[in-house]
């Protein structure tokens, strides 16, 4: 079995999180953008993944909440296998 890896960007407001678990399941949380540890308003968390990481497949994508700050990032999901998605019911 694997390691757990965690990746947390600080995104304005909230953060962007990528787990990948021991059997290798990739996790990500929100998909916001910019990186203030990094003093960048236009750091792309899945570019990041993408092209440095070389992560293809999203097995679970969690958005918490249809804030910017937490989905200004997903126009870049087009380049991934995204297996599940769960969101919020809105009412």
């Amino acid at each position: 079995m694997g390691n757990l890896k965690v990746r947390v960007w600080d995104v304005k407001h909230g953060n962007a999180i990528f787990v990948r678990t021991p059997n290798n399941k990739n996790l990500v949380y929100d998909l916001g953008r910019g990186d203030y540890s990094e003093n960048s308003e236009d750091r792309s968390p899945l570019e990041t993944l993408y092209g440095h990481y070389k992560i293809r497949d999203i097995h679970y994508l969690v958005i918490t909440h249809p804030h910017r700050d937490h989905i200004d990032d997903i126009l870049n999901l087009d380049k991934f296998n995204l297996v599940s998605l769960h969101r919020p019911v809105l009412p």
